[in-house]
């Protein structure tokens, strides 16, 4: 009985490697652009300084650790 192989080895060419990585981009980028936005309203909106505001963004973050 001879195996046969499946799976056949394709190579990694860049519109390839940019839609492995596409997944990635739509969850990571998404907190990334929420972020973004929560620094802008805080420090226009809210009246916090450019140090206080990511300072707020990263204290759960360091509370759960």
């Amino acid at each position: 009985m001879s195996k046969k192989r499946i799976y056949q080895a394709k190579p990694i060419t860049l519109g390839r490697a940019v839609a492995y990585g596409l997944p990635d981009l739509m969850g990571g980028g998404a907190f990334t652009i929420i972020g973004a936005f929560l620094l802008y309203f805080f420090t226009t909106f809210a009246g916090l300084t450019a140090i206080q505001g990511p300072q707020l963004l990263e204290s759960p973050e360091l509370l759960m650790r």
